[in-house]
């Protein structure tokens, strides 16, 4: 009985995902305003994407996706007879702008629900 109990349990959980990448990972709180780019380095890791701006200072986005869900398959030598099952990956990031001494002036979040401006926000 306990056999069997052991192995529903681990048939139940077979093909469960849970990832995060990049910026998801990280629980930092981002850096507080006033903070060098490099300190935002340090705290959130490296960015994904970092341009110049126009007036003289940087913007820097860190991006990375959360994926939740499952799957289970029943097959046969190869042969897939069913596939049950649902993943949903998220967006999950962090906008700062660093004015022309270096200095981080704003903060918004990226992401689901966000500013629709994208995974790869400055047109690459």
């Amino acid at each position: 009985m306990r056999r069997a109990l052991a192995l529903a349990a681990v048939a139940l959980c077979a093909g469960c995902i849970s990832e995060r990448m990049g910026y998801a990972t990280r629980d930092a709180e981002p850096p507080a305003p006033g903070a060098t780019l490099q300190e935002a380095v340090a705290a959130l890791g490296n960015p994904t994407a970092v341009r110049d701006l126009p007036t003289g200072g940087t913007e820097a986005v860190w991006v990375g996706t959360a994926t939740r869900g499952g799957a289970f398959e029943v097959s046969f030598w190869g042969v897939r007879f069913v596939r049950l099952g649902a993943t949903r990956t998220t967006t999950q990031g962090r906008r700062l702008v660093f004015d022309a001494a270096g200095r981080l002036t704003a903060s918004w979040p990226v992401g689901e629900g966000d500013p629709p401006w994208g995974v790869v926000p400055f047109g690459r």
